[in-house]
């Protein structure tokens, strides 16, 4: 895991702790293109509990299910 994907990881839960989940959203989302997987499988899980508490269930939904076609 780069320091930088860490970095990123901890940046975003601190966006998340102090109310700023739209600002998190994106830098999650360039998380899940990181070349570790470990980083990549715990940002897309955390964008889509994110989107799944905002109300967006069917956004949340559709990665939800892109992990579990992945690992079939």
């Amino acid at each position: 895991m780069l320091i930088a994907d860490k970095l990123g990881l901890l940046l975003s839960e601190a966006l998340i702790v102090t109310g700023r989940d739209r600002e998190a959203l994106p830098l999650l989302e360039g998380l899940a293109r990181s070349e570790s997987q470990s980083v990549k499988i715990r940002a897309v899980l955390r964008r889509g509990e994110l989107l799944a508490a905002s109300g967006d269930l069917e956004s949340a939904q559709k990665i939800y299910q892109s992990l579990v076609n992945y690992y079939e």
